[in-house]
């Protein structure tokens, strides 16, 4: 929008004031080109000031007069007889030649433009191409981790003085943008001289398109090497290399304090990113700032350690996988080397949460690939662990444990919660090996993994079962059952000072696995089959599931059609009569329904309290479901019944106006 469009009038007869001074100058003085003099009308901005540089010629002083919103209102040196007179524009004229010569005019945008221009001569200490691969190819071949860390700091700072420079171009560029995007539409600018001034701002908005590039390659190659800097520090801080560091034979400043007050944390515990250059600048205050800040820094949270290694391993890949590399492939693969750090940092935090949360110690499975040229399955080895372990940085509050890691994975990929829902099975495997006596009682008895690859296979959709398979499913379903109850047994029996809350989450998955399987894997037949087994098992009657699900099926059709139909618009009474009718025998036949699915569930009830297997449990879980959806159709056709009854209460307007005549 034209910030011109609100004016008032009184600010557009100043505003059009001005243009004809500008436009005087332009065709008396020539201190001006029509381009410029276009340019200087199509900015204009009532709120900002112009400056007028000229000279008197009568005793050659310069004077600088200042214009805003139209008007006069400063010039520079004092001089109040000129100011008045061209206040008025009666006794002074700036565009009359023979008493001015106009030197420059300019405003905010023509600053903003001779400050680009300036910013674009200006020698840059460094060099980005240079940087980016001549110096960090150098850093990358260095196997000193000190020097290596020395080189970094050094790095860095080269880094933030372009990054500061750049910063400046681009906020430059960014300003001048704003302010003539809608240029090309300016009533100011003449046809003859448009071109031209719109092929100067076209200019201006590539170079800003370039300052974008450039910045956008400075801060991607900041990033990783905070990234770079933030991995080696920790490595020497694991190899208590960090006096090597902050050493200096020249120039000695005493920094065995604060040195000294790092190396007493926890190496185990990394800092976040850029730690390293703030205690470099700030070491010479002393241990205790050095200890407050190493405190601050400090990442003590073992999901927040393996995000951060995770972070940094994703950030050098991003850069190894960047279209365009500056880095020469020696070092890439240094870089990738370093990387891998990070990972094997995340995996070791991973264990050892595992083996502080889990009886039976789980393993995050490190690379196998051992061959050194095989760097494509070593790369694709890494990457899996990558994503295995994102889960992790999403547990918040959570234990860092395979049942939650396991619960999180099912928001990613397939691989990735089939991973750990693998994982899970094979801790509950090896926690019935040694704390139950099922698997030893049971010579049938498979482990988890190979139990669930089994139903897999047996439960593909479309794939007709023989008879054995079918004997095998079943098979497998015991065992999962048989597995929850030893799971049952051994929280019953471990004393009240022990550890309740793994076996108590072993339990919970099993049971939603188990679960899952039943509602999500099992043909229609299949689950009727053994609800129903599980029911005549405990009754003399018996019922048909697959019956049963079919007539709630039809009923919800049935009401589900009914909904579509407008009860009341313009039927007559009998057929109210007809829809009520309809209505009832509808609310019936739920009932009876309603009835059976009790009665089925009252047979499982009785299993649900205290001990009971869990196949009780989950088929009364599947009726209950079926319960659900009854009870549902039963509260919205009550709710018809009544809206049907109240409205044939009521008598149509038109009848009781008849009535009223008559009477």
């Amino acid at each position: 929008m034209d910030i011109n469009e609100n004016l008032t009038v009184e600010q557009q007869n100043r505003r059009d004031s001005f243009y004809r001074l500008i436009n005087r100058i332009e065709i008396f003085q020539g201190a001006i080109s029509p381009e410029e003099s276009d340019f200087l009308k199509a900015t204009y901005n009532p709120d900002e000031q112009y400056k007028i540089t000229f000279t008197t010629n009568d005793d050659s002083r310069m004077y600088e007069a200042t214009y805003k919103g139209g008007d006069l209102v400063r010039l520079i040196p004092e001089n109040e007889d000129l100011f008045q007179g061209l206040q008025t524009g009666l006794k002074d004229d700036l565009a009359e030649k023979e008493k001015t010569t106009i030197l420059n005019i300019s405003n905010p945008t023509i600053e903003i433009e001779e400050s680009i221009s300036q910013k674009i001569i200006q020698p840059t200490p460094y060099s980005i191409s240079d940087l980016s691969s001549n110096e960090l190819n150098k850093i990358l071949s260095n196997d000193n981790p000190v020097e290596i860390q020395k080189s970094l700091n050094e790095f860095n700072k080269k880094i933030d003085v372009l990054l500061e420079q750049e910063k400046s171009l681009y906020e430059s560029l960014e300003d001048y943008s704003n302010r003539t995007e809608q240029l090309e539409e300016h009533p100011q600018l003449r046809e003859e001289y448009k071109e031209e001034v719109l092929l100067k701002v076209d200019e201006f908005n590539h170079m800003l398109e370039t300052s974008i590039d450039r910045l956008n390659g400075l801060e991607q190659l900041q990033s990783v090497t905070q990234v770079i800097s933030n991995i080696n520090y920790q490595t020497l801080r694991e190899e208590n290399m960090l006096e090597g560091l902050y050493y200096d034979e020249e120039n000695f400043v005493d920094v065995t304090g604060p040195v000294k007050v790092i190396n007493s944390l926890n190496s185990e515990m990394p800092f976040q990113r850029g730690f390293e250059q703030r205690f470099e600048e700030e070491q010479i205050q002393g241990s205790s700032f050095a200890l407050s800040l190493a405190m601050n820094h400090q990442i003590t949270n073992p999901k927040e350690q393996v995000k951060l290694h995770l972070t940094n391993y994703k950030n050098i890949q991003d850069f190894i996988n960047q279209p365009y590399q500056p880095l020469d492939k020696e070092q890439l693969e240094n870089l990738r080397q370093i990387s891998f750090q990070s990972m094997e940092r995340a995996v070791n935090v991973v264990n050892k949460e595992f083996a502080k949360n889990h009886e039976q110690s789980p393993l995050v499975n490190r690379t196998i690939v051992l061959d050194p040229k095989a760097t494509i399955e070593k790369q694709q080895s890494f990457d899996k662990l990558y994503n295995e372990l994102r889960p992790v940085a999403m547990l918040q509050e959570k234990q860092l444990n395979v049942f939650n890691i396991a619960e999180l994975s099912s928001g990613y990929n397939s691989q990735v919660s089939d991973h750990w829902h693998k994982e899970t099975l094979k801790v509950v495997d090896n926690y019935l090996m040694t704390n139950t006596s099922y698997p030893s009682k049971n010579d049938n008895y498979i482990s988890l993994d190979e139990l669930d690859k089994g139903i897999t296979v047996l439960t593909l959709k479309g794939v007709q079962r023989t008879d054995i398979q079918n004997e095998e499913l079943k098979q497998h379903l015991e065992t999962i059952n048989n597995t929850i109850e030893s799971l049952n047994e051994k929280l019953e029996l471990l004393e009240p000072h022990e550890d309740r809350k793994e076996i108590v989450q072993m339990l919970n998955y099993m049971e939603k696995y188990y679960e899952n399987i039943i509602e999500n894997h099992l043909t229609i037949e299949d689950k009727g089959n053994m609800i129903q087994e599980v029911y005549q098992g405990n009754s003399e009657t018996s019922f048909d599931y697959k019956q049963l699900v079919e007539r709630i099926a039809e009923l919800e059709k049935m009401v589900s059609d009914k909904e579509k139909k407008n009860l009341f618009n313009d039927l007559s009474d009998n057929l109210k009569n007809n829809v009520r009718s309809e209505l009832e025998k509808m609310q019936e036949r739920i009932e009876k329904l309603s009835e059976q699915i009790s009665s089925i569930k009252e047979n499982f009830k009785q299993f649900t309290y205290g001990k009971m297997e869990s196949v009780y449990k989950v088929a009364f879980k599947a009726i209950d479901k079926l319960d659900q959806k009854v009870q549902n159709m039963k509260n919205e056709i009550e709710k018809d019944l009544e809206d049907v009854k109240e409205k044939m209460q009521e008598k149509p307007k038109e009848k009781i106006q008849a009535m009223e005549i008559e009477r």
